[in-house]
């Protein structure tokens, strides 16, 4: 929504055993470092919100998740059995709702490999 231009996200493997997997959340909301940061993602229209404490790029533009291995892992299957993404960035100054249609990724997250 204005001002900002289409939301992307993405997903990555890093080589490294402290965070793994980190899922991105791009051209969205200003995230500030000294504000309460959480994203809530909610698939099709399932009741079960998954909650998890974020933190942003130095320039507050990127969002990224703040989990374990494990419950990302579990967000991977669920966009990979789902349709839509619901998510919503909160801080202590407001929330952003975005909603991220997953048609067509299903080959594309099946690739992704943790150790």
């Amino acid at each position: 929504k204005f001002p900002y231009n289409e939301p992307l996200l993405g997903v990555r493997v890093r080589d490294t055993d402290e965070t793994p997997l980190q899922i991105v959340f791009a051209n969205v909301a200003y995230g500030s470092t000294n504000s309460d940061l959480k994203i809530l993602i909610a698939f099709d229209d399932e009741h079960k919100l998954y909650e998890y404490q974020a933190t942003t790029s130095v320039d507050g533009s990127l969002w990224f998740t703040n989990a374990t291995k494990e419950s990302k892992l579990i967000l991977i299957e669920k966009m990979k059995s789902s349709s839509v993404m619901k998510v919503r960035l909160s801080s202590s100054y407001g929330q952003d709702d975005y909603t991220f249609s997953l048609s067509g990724s299903t080959k594309e997250i099946s690739k992704l490999t943790i150790n």
